[in-house]
């Protein structure tokens, strides 16, 4: 399960299971973020009109793309694109020249630029 957050005020608001995000977004997709919590979104109620309780934004709307079904929402992890999921490296990325093991995209960027293609 994530936490669906706020992309304006970054209130947490309930949680979601990724594999049952799909378009269109509907209220029944999102629960309580803990029990005894209320449902984050009233039963029924379609992506424009769901709503943070916090600032009272529409937590699904891109700012680029107004009007638009999005394609994400928001996790404390930043952007969840639930259309076309980044496929998850769970040993790391590997460098195609000398095999070194990375732990983010950033550092193996770093590590291409001056990586000779033999590891140490």
């Amino acid at each position: 399960m994530k936490t669906l957050r706020c992309g304006r005020c970054r209130h947490d608001l309930g949680i979601f299971d990724p594999k049952d995000l799909a378009k269109p977004l509907t209220a029944e997709m999102f629960k309580p973020k803990a029990p005894n919590y209320p449902a984050p979104f009233f039963a029924g109620q379609a992506w424009p009109f769901l709503l943070c309780q916090a600032c009272g934004m529409c937590v699904t709307m891109d700012p680029r793309r107004p009007g638009e079904h999005p394609d994400f929402v928001m996790t404390p992890e930043g952007r969840f694109d639930f259309v076309n999921p980044a496929p998850e490296d769970p040993e790391g990325y590997v460098c195609p020249n000398c095999g070194k093991v990375l732990k983010s995209k950033g550092g193996l960027g770093n590590h291409l630029r001056f990586c000779k293609g033999a590891q140490k």
